[in-house]
């Protein structure tokens, strides 16, 4: 009998090219001793059965473009928009969670809550595998 996979959420999960891309370009503009994360987008918690219309496209690759930037003291985010797939997320806005203030209690979900969203001047496209996160 086959033990269930107990999956923590599922996400685009940004390729290795995408992730140094977005330390790259926002490494330096975070706060000394801010911890940075910029690996996935998240779509819903759980399994992608959450929103059954996602299920086809778990493992594909997928495209996402930056759009807006937003920080607060806890959490600095970049807002995305998915540009190959009609993919739902449970999210009111599409993010990546680029650092989380640790040593302040700031947390990833925390992204959710961020409020003045600037417009990125130099919009570019990050990739990923649709997977689901154990």
């Amino acid at each position: 009998m086959e033990i269930p996979k107990f999956v923590r959420y599922t996400a685009i999960v940004l390729d290795d090219k995408s992730k140094d891309k977005l330390l790259k370009v926002f490494g330096n503009k975070m706060p000394e001793g801010w911890k940075m994360i910029a690996d996935h987008m998240t779509i819903n918690l759980g399994n992608i059965k959450t929103i059954p219309e996602n299920e086809k496209y778990l493992g594909n690759k997928i495209y996402i473009s930056v759009n807006d930037f937003a920080m607060d003291n806890m959490v600095a985010a970049i807002g995305v928009t998915v540009t190959n797939a009609d993919i739902k997320s449970t999210n009111n806005k599409t993010h990546v969670t680029i650092a989380i203030n640790e040593k302040m209690g700031g947390k990833p979900k925390m992204s959710n809550d961020l409020k003045d969203w600037k417009p990125f001047k130099r919009p570019f496209l990050l990739s990923g595998i649709v997977t689901e996160v154990e």
